[in-house]
């Protein structure tokens, strides 16, 4: 058994550095060539926490019980309804670079570069739970501008959710009081 001579090992590596040197570069320019040609695009996220219901279970049972899996679905699909994204793209002159592109293709566009995720966190019973909006774009005012609108569609949309909720809620507590 030979002993261990790494003389012999530098003296190989020396002798072949060229097929250690020329990969190495290849991968260095391949790996700037790459980030130097691809767009930036930028992504813009937005934090919102989902308040549960308030009004406590002994006064009235919850006759329509939506979690908040459902719920989001709900808005989502609303937020991201055609008419609030072609007012979207209106407002922030989304894709006017892209001649010829017809209204629809902007519409799917969009709607592909809006994700709505909810929070991983499982919250406890009575607790808000959260959800994020982000939105992707080759500018970050626009992208950062665009979520916000999301944001702001969303928290619209909830809010007339729950004030119907509310109603129906205080005219059942009405209705209830008259009849005691």
């Amino acid at each position: 058994m030979e002993n261990f001579d790494i003389t012999k090992y530098l003296d190989m590596v020396s002798r072949r550095k060229w097929w250690f040197i020329i990969p190495f570069l290849l991968v260095i320019l391949g790996g700037l060539t790459f980030a130097l040609i691809t767009p930036r695009i930028y992504e813009a996220k937005t934090l919102i926490l989902v308040q549960p219901q308030k009004v406590p279970e002994d006064y009235v049972r919850a006759i329509i019980s939506v979690g908040v899996e459902e719920r989001l679905r709900t808005i989502t699909q609303q937020v991201t309804s055609r008419t609030n994204l072609e007012r979207i793209i209106q407002q922030y002159d989304l894709y006017s670079d892209e001649e010829g592109m017809l209204l629809d293709d902007k519409v799917a566009l969009l709607r592909e570069m809006i994700k709505i995720e909810l929070s991983q966190r499982r919250a406890r019973r009575g607790e808000a739970n959260a959800f994020t909006i982000s939105f992707r774009h080759k500018d970050p005012k626009k992208a950062a501008k665009v979520a916000n609108a999301l944001a702001s569609n969303f928290i619209a949309e909830n809010l007339k959710i729950r004030e119907a909720q509310a109603l129906g809620t205080s005219s059942f507590l009405s209705e209830e009081l008259e009849s005691v």
